[in-house]
């Protein structure tokens, strides 16, 4: 999970360090409770702070184990994918979400191979966006030397994005920090909903809920951004889903089959929009 603390014009991220245990806890298969409930909508009031909840990289990895759904590469960007079609730079921030997503569901399934190849497409896109911290050269080999300790790798993961998402407030753009949560939001929806079955659909619930709740969250972030053209039209779909995800707010609310449906379509198009 991450909050946005935000007091004024003053943008605060942090992603929660609680490791995989800390995740695995929002989508127990024990728990009856909604993490949207549990978050106040994902908003709350702190002392004049307004606290914003938004989507941390290993959730949608975390729940996809936790319920022993099968690993799937057709679901990732694929490894042919290519930086240099990645041509502006709230795009490369989009794309370094994405890579963060599928680097998380790569590595809870030991597809380490693969993992190593977000990690070095995250590396370069860092450079050309400016960022001097977080995915850096170490930080494969950091990874290879750890690789069989899980926890070790999971660290190295939220530790990386908790290091960027500092840079990135500390030299104030925010844009780009909310650029890349849009895309762990939108893969982490991706994956989400294509790889969890029908049987398991209280907890497909939850996510989709938690997920609209990140939504708006991050709609309302976004706003000041969007005179920006490029932004503005990286941020059309995104109110294009929200349109598909009206409603959920209501947690007693079950999802039927016919809007979870318009859900997967309307996150595969503008995923799609996004890789080409």
């Amino acid at each position: 999970m991450i909050n946005y603390c935000v007091n004024r014009q003053i943008f605060c991220l942090f992603f929660c360090l609680g490791l995989f245990a800390g995740c695995l806890d929002d989508f127990s298969t024990e728990s009856d409770s909604d993490p949207a409930t549990n978050h106040q909508d994902g908003l709350a009031e702190q002392e004049g702070i307004k606290v914003y909840t938004l989507p941390a990289p290993l959730q949608a990895a975390t729940l996809i184990k936790n319920l022993n759904m099968n690993y799937s590469e057709e679901l990732m960007i694929p490894l042919s994918s290519s930086n240099a079609r990645i041509a502006s730079s709230p795009l490369k921030a989009i794309y370094l979400g994405m890579y963060g997503i599928d680097l998380g569901y790569a590595t809870l399934f030991d597809d380490h191979q693969r993992a190593i190849y977000y990690l070095d497409h995250m590396q370069k896109i860092s450079d050309d966006l400016d960022i001097v911290t977080g995915f850096n050269p170490t930080l494969i080999h950091r990874y290879e030397h750890n690789r069989d300790n899980k926890d070790s790798l999971y660290q190295i993961i939220l530790s990386s994005f908790n290091d960027v998402n500092r840079y990135l407030e500390e030299n104030n753009r925010h844009d780009v920090g909310l650029l890349l949560t849009a895309g762990v939001l939108i893969e982490g929806l991706h994956l989400s909903g294509q790889s969890i079955s029908r049987k398991y659909n209280d907890h497909l619930n939850r996510a989709v809920k938690q997920h609209y709740t990140f939504l708006n969250n991050w709609l309302e972030l976004i706003a000041p951004y969007r005179k920006q053209e490029e932004i503005q039209k990286l941020a059309l779909p995104f109110d294009e889903l929200k349109a598909a995800m009206e409603g959920l707010k209501d947690d007693e609310q079950r999802i039927s089959e016919p809007q979870l449906e318009s859900i997967r379509e309307t996150v595969s198009r503008i995923r799609q929009q996004i890789i080409g």
